[in-house]
């Protein structure tokens, strides 16, 4: 329904246009009727009309007034002028405010029927052209995106339709310069943080970027490229670039509360060299991986690392596997941190970082199969490592990443070795069966050694003999047993594999110091 506002200071005029006219036929709701156009102002935030029709001839504030503050302030509004003087000058000035008809009061209903018609016509007329500007514009930057990433990818080699192509979407690169941003937040919480794309990101940075030309071209759920282009290549140096890009760090993260990372590629001097603008800022914002606060970086060919600066890390990589190797979860621990701590001080690039991680894990994968610890579904495990490792952002995630690859198979080596030991199985052996009546001869049969050698092992290996943890054992389990209410000293003896109770007693005392009746009554006292 369109909202129509009378303004005549006749009482009986307002009346007969609210009453004589089908308002409802004409798709209209009266609002407001008022006596003159300062009574429209006084309401005029709260009826927000659509159309006016006012006289001309009115105290206060006439016709001609509200028509010139309507002009200024609601430019939108559609006015009928109605009098009942037929004066051309009348017509002559309301027209430089945009008026869209002049009716006369003698006229009748009819023709203000047809001028509120025609306003009508005109208002649907400027809202179909608004929307078709709304969609050539939404339509041109999904264009001018497209053809900056078909760039960016190299997509478009041939210069001449490159230019060409340029021209048609409005895009004059000569001097420009490309940042590349990411946004450290997981992209599935995007909507529940109010935002559903980074789109109003791209709107805040046209803003911030408003003496420049500027283009967002997002790349993923949390990056984005944004494209300058100015009159001079002096506008684009990394000194003019980067109080502006400072002040966004700071904004933005504030705004959004995550980490965000700035790189800065170099200023280009031509149309031709976007593409490797863009990747020397894909290269700078790469430095990222190894930070976890917002950060800006500007490309810089001489930052690149030195081949010293691998040597130690490949190094760090060797003792890492040997750690692992030897089944010592210490040790393995300690390279395995020296090692994340040489890749952050040599600023090894993210792309070699996630190669020396494929590396380790597919030594971790040989120690398996020469162990024979690989699981039926290795190639599987390789490839979601190596899907996750490509697709990881920092080094913390990184770390997370290669961290229970290294741990987890230093634990199966150390698992693996000591099923092989002698020592490990002997303790095994005996923790099952101590409270049988078992001797040396009979864990050196169980695990197929001579007891000579038994003996000599577990000696070096525990600081004890065999003889004397399973006694122990025993021990530990009579005492529990002879604490419990109604237990007796040979059902005591029994449960450890000795029949004669005699000789439990002897044994007993041998290792307590008291016999175990004496035991038994000291440990159920009354406190």
């Amino acid at each position: 329904m369109y909202r129509i506002a009378i303004v005549d200071d006749e009482a009986i005029v307002r009346k007969g246009l609210m009453n004589l006219v089908s308002w409802a036929g004409l798709g209209c709701q009266v609002v407001c009727e008022a006596s003159d156009g300062q009574d429209l102002l006084d309401v005029i935030d709260r009826v927000l009309p659509d159309i006016v029709i006012t006289d001309i001839k009115m105290p206060r504030m006439d016709g001609l007034a509200l028509c010139a503050w309507l002009h200024e302030h609601r430019p939108e509004t559609q006015i009928i002028m109605l009098t009942a003087y037929a004066d051309f000058e009348y017509a002559r000035q309301s027209m430089k405010y945009g008026v869209t008809d002049y009716v006369t009061k003698s006229g009748g209903m009819k023709e203000v029927t047809n001028a509120v018609r025609r306003a009508i016509e005109q208002m649907e007329e400027r809202r179909l052209l608004q929307s078709k500007a709304e969609l050539h514009k939404e339509n041109l930057e999904t264009l001018q995106q497209t053809f900056l990433k078909n760039v960016f990818d190299g997509l478009w080699a041939e210069q001449n339709a490159l230019y060409s192509r340029a021209e048609q979407l409005h895009l004059h690169l000569s001097a420009h310069s490309v940042l590349c941003m990411e946004f450290d937040m997981d992209p599935d919480s995007l909507e529940s943080d109010g935002l559903k794309t980074l789109e109003p990101v791209c709107d805040f940075l046209i803003l911030a970027f408003k003496d420049y030309q500027c283009w967002c071209v997002p790349l993923s759920g949390t990056q984005l490229a944004v494209v300058l282009a100015s009159g001079s290549e002096a506008d684009l140096t990394a000194h003019s670039l980067e109080s502006i890009c400072r002040k966004l760090l700071q904004v933005l993260h504030n705004m959004l509360g995550c980490p965000i990372f700035i790189g800065v590629g170099p200023a280009g001097t031509s149309l031709p060299e976007l593409a490797s603008t863009y990747q020397h800022a894909q290269e700078a914002l790469n430095r990222r991986f190894l930070e976890d606060e917002s950060h800006l970086y500007f490309y810089a060919e001489d930052e690149r690392v030195s081949p010293e600066g691998f040597a130690p890390v490949n190094e760090a990589m060797d003792r890492l596997i040997t750690a692992i190797g030897s089944g010592d979860l210490q040790e393995t621990e300690k390279r395995l941190q020296e090692l994340f701590d040489l890749q952050k001080q040599n600023h090894i690039p993210a792309e070699i970082l996630k190669s020396q991680a494929m590396t380790i894990n597919a030594g971790c994968g040989r120690l398996h199969a020469e162990h024979k610890l690989a699981p039926d579904n290795i190639y599987q495990k390789e490839v979601a490592f190596y899907q996750s490792v490509t697709a990881c952002r920092s080094l913390e995630e990184y770390k997370r990443l290669l961290a229970p690859v290294v741990l987890e198979t230093c634990r199966q080596l150390q698992a693996s070795a000591e099923k092989d030991d002698p020592v490990f199985l002997a303790k095994e052996y005996i923790q099952r069966n101590y409270v049988r009546d078992i001797n040396l001869n009979d864990i050196a049969e169980q695990i197929h050694v001579t007891p000579s050698y038994l003996c000599r092992l577990y000696k070096e290996s525990t600081g004890s003999t065999v003889m004397a943890d399973v006694n122990a054992l025993k021990i530990d389990r009579a005492k529990y047993l002879l604490r419990q209410p109604g237990e007796t000293v040979q059902s005591a003896a029994l449960a450890i594999g000795m029949e004669d109770a005699a000789y439990f007693s002897h044994f007993f005392k041998k290792h307590v110091g008291m016999s175990p009746r004496k035991f038994q009554q000291q440990e159920r006292r009354p406190s």
